[in-house]
């Protein structure tokens, strides 16, 4: 691969993963803010997706459910250009190196294992951005009566507890969720997809190829964030306490334990499947289909330079 190339690919992994990264968070904010507040507060009804979002509805409107919402639109662009752009890079370097071994390397005969250990790379590094936004959104969205803005929100924490104690407050429990969550994320696509090509003899007709995108994306978010779901809940519930809270990881998990058992450790798991399947399904397609225009773009230029 040549510098110019390689860098053009990368270029193209960041623009494609920040635009299908905003449209997959817009997609999924509500159940997002859903989410985090059955995973903050203990619910006793029937159904508490249903209930939560119709008690938000009704205390803080419509605006209630997208609380928070610039925070992650504007972390994801650089997040998903991140995870994107350091998950192809990873991917073309391991090729390289499972070729270069020859056909009898690990790697060679493990292929997909690659995306699990891009996946594990990007997500370690999107993690630096992620979490302060994550503080962010947090807070903002167990606040039922808070009308502050995002921006407004992260001045304060910063000028009051500085970097380290508030803005990135839980980071080595976000980069603890993200790092295995992003290698599933992508594993599981990649065999998906390879599943349900193989399903459907090939098949490359738009039709198809779009809805093969969008199931494997929906089953990669599932299987990365319900598997990672204990840990999600043990970060959010860190990162809604004051930055100069006493609380420990350690002993929020016994505090939880204690009070629900190991049930604790799923509060708001339904909506977590729930948003997972549209965010990813979403990030998905509109990652492969602007990456489909990108690469027919660069191939006409590279035909036009010969």
């Amino acid at each position: 691969m040549g510098t110019a190339g390689g860098w053009k690919e990368v270029m193209n992994d960041l623009g494609a993963g920040t635009i299908g990264g905003v449209a997959g968070i817009v997609a999924g904010h509500p159940l997002d803010t859903i989410k985090v507040r059955l995973q903050t507060t203990k619910s006793t009804a029937r159904f508490p997706v249903v209930s939560c979002a119709i008690d938000i509805f009704k205390r803080e409107g419509i605006s209630g459910l997208y609380k928070g919402l610039l925070s992650p639109c504007v972390s994801n662009g650089p997040i998903n250009a991140i995870v994107f752009s350091v998950h192809g890079y990873a991917s073309r370097f391991f090729e390289k190196k499972a070729a270069d071994a020859g056909k009898d390397s690990w790697l060679r005969k493990h292929e997909d294992v690659k995306h699990f250990l891009s996946g594990f790379c990007a997500g370690f590094l999107q993690s630096l951005v992620a979490s302060p936004a994550e503080v962010v959104k947090i807070k903002l969205q167990v606040d039922a009566d808070s009308q502050m803005k995002d921006s407004t929100k992260a001045l304060q924490l910063y000028r009051r507890y500085g970097l380290k104690n508030g803005l990135f407050q839980g980071f080595w429990l976000t980069a603890l969720r993200d790092s295995p969550a992003f290698g599933f994320y992508f594993y599981t696509y990649h065999v998906m997809n390879g599943f349900l090509t193989k399903a459907t003899g090939g098949d490359q007709s738009p039709g198809v190829k779009w809805s093969k995108n969008l199931l494997a994306g929906g089953c990669a978010g599932i299987a990365s964030w319900v598997f990672l779901h204990p840990i999600d809940l043990i970060k959010t519930c860190a990162q809604s306490l004051p930055p100069d809270s006493t609380e420990t990881t350690m002993s929020l998990i016994r505090k939880g334990y204690r009070t629900g058992g190991a049930s604790f450790f799923f509060q708001g798991i339904t909506a977590t499947a729930l948003r997972a399947f549209p965010v990813s399904a979403v990030t998905f397609v509109v990652y492969e289909a602007i990456m489909e225009q990108l690469v027919e773009k660069l191939d006409e230029d590279a035909v036009h330079l010969q």
